[in-house]
């Protein structure tokens, strides 16, 4: 059996625009892909941000509040006397006692930018894409030899 040189050629390029269309659709596929993970990690970055606004508010005001203490102290051992220091002892000792042991709203662990975390399905779409394209071109081809 004699086999024609154009019906080979033919098989030959319909293969190849084939696999061409094929790698097309796995691209678009990926670029959807990177597409949405960049949308999520954008996001990601969003919240995290808003989340130190909120940290960077609490340490401010927690400056702000030993800011006044010392402060007060200052004041009180620089203009009053020493009998009138004497008179307000207890509530000075209660209030630096109270700024001392203030539970913190929040852990030094928290100002750490949480890790952005890949889907688990992100190997699988990639592998899937490659999958197509194996069952989807390389089917044709092998269906015809």
């Amino acid at each position: 059996a004699v086999v024609s040189t154009q019906s080979t050629g033919g098989e030959f390029s319909n293969c190849l625009a084939s696999v061409g269309d094929m790698s097309d659709k796995i691209m678009r596929t990926l670029r959807q892909k990177e597409a949405s993970f960049n949308h999520e990690i954008e996001d990601h970055r969003k919240d995290s941000l808003g989340e130190l606004r909120v940290c960077q508010s609490l340490v401010e005001d927690k400056i702000s509040n030993i800011e006044s203490g010392v402060e007060f102290v200052d004041t009180v051992f620089e203009y009053w006397s020493p009998l009138e220091v004497l008179t307000v002892e207890n509530e000075i000792v209660k209030r630096l006692t109270e700024l001392s042991t203030e539970e913190e709203e929040f852990n030094a662990d928290n100002l750490k930018p949480k890790p952005y975390e890949v889907p688990p399905d992100t190997g699988k779409t990639v592998a899937d894409a490659i999958s197509q394209m194996k069952n989807g071109a390389f089917a044709t081809v092998e269906q015809t030899t």
